[in-house]
């Protein structure tokens, strides 16, 4: 069974005259969380933006190849290409809505599924997502005044109500409490039955604790690439081992 649903060739992005990406070349596994790391601005998050397009709505320009499941993105709708692969940001963007309003907006629009099924799927999506316990008799509150941690888990349930076969997300923890931390690592883990899943982090514990595979990347490019374990109980170049030792202190 083909494993890589992703696969990214000779990927270069440039904004003006000053080139982000330089010669990208990846690929990406199904059902397995893919976990990107690197200092800041590095070009990780540019990355990320350029899976399903919006570096190219903030005036980046891609050029290179990049294949969803074999076929070329170039060629697929962008708001189906968006579907496909979904982007969760940093800072959780809630719609000025409620929190039911949140998620069958996109099922409604999207998916055009009946009353009943819009029902069933929301509750699966809050309790995929750990927030259907904390919310079930609020579902009509303004999701603005949810907590942080709250809003990320519902931004990452809205992006999987167009059931994408791809979930990006970027640095979904960097303001959020031990607790929150946890839920949504547990519940990535989860998820990746379903999906799959590529995360920005500058968390080297996280991403030993749910990376699958590892990207470390340095002024643009790929510096290395490889499982988990080994990567960070061995890494191969020197960059690697300096960033490790230098990240974990």
């Amino acid at each position: 069974m083909e494993k890589t649903i992703l696969s990214v060739n000779n990927l270069n992005v440039t904004f003006g005259k000053k080139k982000i990406l330089k010669n990208i070349n990846l690929e990406i596994n199904k059902n397995e969380i893919t976990v990107i790391i690197g200092q800041s601005g590095c070009g990780k998050s540019t990355l990320l933006k350029s899976f399903n397009r919006i570096v190219e709505e903030e005036g980046g320009k891609i050029e290179g190849n990049i294949m969803i499941e074999g076929e070329d993105f170039n060629n697929i709708p962008l708001q189906s290409l968006r579907n496909k692969i979904g982007l969760v940001f940093q800072n959780p963007v809630v719609f000025p809505f409620s929190i039911e309003k949140n998620l069958t907006y996109a099922l409604e629009y999207h998916n055009k599924y009946d009353e009943e099924t819009i029902g069933k799927r929301k509750i699966e999506l809050l309790k995929q997502t750990k927030l259907y316990d904390e919310v079930k008799d609020h579902l009509h509150m303004f999701a603005g005044k949810l907590s942080g941690g709250q809003k990320q888990r519902l931004s990452i349930a809205r992006c999987l109500s167009v059931s994408p076969k791809i979930i990006l997300l970027d640095e979904p923890c960097s303001a959020l409490d031990v607790k929150n931390t946890m839920f949504i690592e547990e519940m990535l883990m989860e998820l990746k039955k379903e999906y799959t899943i590529v995360i920005v982090t500058h968390n080297l514990a996280q991403a030993k604790r749910i990376g699958d595979n590892v990207i470390f990347m340095d002024d643009g490019k790929i510096v290395e690439e490889g499982r988990s374990k080994e990567f960070f109980e061995c890494p191969k170049e020197n960059l690697s081992k300096e960033y490790i030792k230098y990240m974990g202190n």
